[in-house]
């Protein structure tokens, strides 16, 4: 009796001499802040990680579960620092809706004002 090899399910044996691996690209929400580090300040932070400039701004997020900052942002070099861990920050992300606006649709609207 031979023995069968188990492949790992990430493994797609297609033929003896083929083999690929499959993967699966996840898309986090968190991702598009590109944030570097994984320091979190429950508060607004006294300076910038990264510049050291000391006028930061909290980024709230239409549609999420609380209704203040959940990212903070450097005026001055605009890096992102977390407020709450990452797996949080991204629940709290996946729960706001889709919103496809580009900046300038966004500052238009926002020099506008409302309807």
């Amino acid at each position: 009796m031979k023995n069968k090899q188990l492949s790992p399910p990430w493994l797609d044996v297609t033929s003896s001499s083929k083999i690929t691996k499959k993967c699966e690209v996840t898309t986090k929400r968190i991702d598009g802040f590109n944030i570097q580090g994984n320091k979190i300040s429950k508060e607004e932070p006294l300076e910038c990680y990264y510049c050291g400039c000391d006028d930061i701004m909290g980024i709230e997020i239409i549609g999420v579960a609380i209704d203040e900052p959940i990212i903070w942002e450097c005026k001055h070099c605009n890096e992102h620092m977390l407020r709450f861990s990452r797996a949080k920050t991204e629940r709290l992300l996946q729960g706001a809706p889709e919103i496809d606006i580009t900046k300038e649709e966004w500052e238009e609207a926002w020099a506008n004002g409302p309807n």
